[in-house]
This record gives C-alpha cells, sequence and structure tokens, in this order.
C-alpha cells in the first residue's frame, strides 16, 4: 500500500536534488542563450562546477537528511541557506578567478542569480509537492475506518468543532451531520 511506503534513502534525496539543480542549470542555460548572444557558461566544466557547489553545501547542510513527506519550514531554510550559500560562492569565484588570472569570467553574473532562484524554486516546490501528494492520498485513504460523527448545534461553538475535527490529523472522524433543534 501506498501509505506503508518507507523512507527514501538519503542518497536518493542527495541525487534528486543535484538532478534538479542539473535542470535549473539547463534552465538557465537557455533562458541566457535566447535573451542574449552571450553564453550562461563557456565549458561544460562550468555545469559541474555550480553542481559539485551545490552539492558541498548539500552535504554540509544535510538538506536531504529530511523525510520529504514530513518537510517543515526548517527544511525551506535550509534549502534557502544552501542554494544561497552556493551562489555567493560561485559568485565570489568567479569574480577572482577573473581578477587572479585576468581573464573573462567564468560564469555571467546574472546567470548565475537566475540560476539561483530557479534551483531553490525547484527544489522547495519539490518537497512542498510530496508532501502534498502524501496529505492528499492519507486524507482520502481509507475513510471506512473513520468513526462517523453528528454535532448537535449549528452556532458558531458547533461549527469551530467542526472544523477542529476536520482539520486533525490524523482524522479519526468523519462529519456526518450537524443536528440543532427544530422551532
Amino acid at each position: 500500500k501506498f501509505q506503508n511506503i518507507g523512507y527514501l534513502p538519503r542518497w536518493i534525496i542527495f541525487a534528486i536534488d543535484l538532478t534538479l539543480v542539473a535542470i535549473a542549470v539547463a534552465m538557465t542555460y537557455f533562458i541566457i542563450g535566447n535573451l542574449s548572444r552571450n553564453a550562461f557558461f563557456e565549458k561544460p566544466i562550468s555545469a559541474l562546477v555550480i553542481l559539485f557547489v551545490h552539492a558541498l553545501f548539500f552535504v554540509f547542510l544535510r538538506t536531504y537528511a529530511g523525510i520529504i513527506r514530513h518537510s517543515t519550514f526548517i527544511d525551506g531554510v535550509k534549502l534557502l541557506v544552501a542554494t544561497t550559500c552556493s551562489y555567493a560562492t560561485l559568485f565570489l569565484v568567479n569574480y577572482f578567478l577573473a581578477f587572479v588570472f585576468e581573464t573573462k569570467l567564468l560564469f555571467l553574473s546574472t546567470g548565475l542569480f537566475i540560476n539561483y532562484i530557479i534551483s531553490f524554486v525547484l527544489l522547495f516546490l519539490f518537497r512542498i509537492l510530496v508532501k502534498n501528494v502524501f496529505e492528499i492520498y492519507i486524507q482520502t485513504g481509507d475513510n471506512s475506518k473513520l468513526i462517523k460523527a453528528v454535532i448537535y448545534g449549528a452556532d458558531a461553538n458547533a461549527i469551530s468543532v467542526a472544523n477542529a475535527l476536520k482539520t486533525e490529523k490524523p482524522s479519526r472522524f468523519k462529519l456526518v451531520a450537524f443536528l440543532d433543534k427544530f422551532n
């Protein structure tokens, strides 16, 4: 059953994160290529540098260590910090190499920024998507095991109780009806 799925190994989450960063690099390359005559990077090794720097910060901040279907605000902050640190490192390395070796930049600065935004959005949305899919599936899972409940009253207190029952995780009750005295 879908509900009995175990947890994915951390290396798979790490690989998915790196794949999403690679997709962000490809998207950035095509965006920059279509907007200007300049390429986001000149050599394919540059894309590997971006992946390597992201991988370092993913390992350092352990962004892959959480359980994806139980992602929290803290996981989003970790992703933001990891992608921000990656962007800052790549930006500094870019200008350091250009200054020391007096060559042109390894990456376009605007391309790095676009890649930073796309990477964070893809990583964050992936976690949100997985979490929502699991929540929706679990909510619509076994309605037959829920206890049927009837709430007496139709005032604000009764509605508050109904809202509390609907938002309870995991659900124990299925709200069937409201009863109120008829005058």
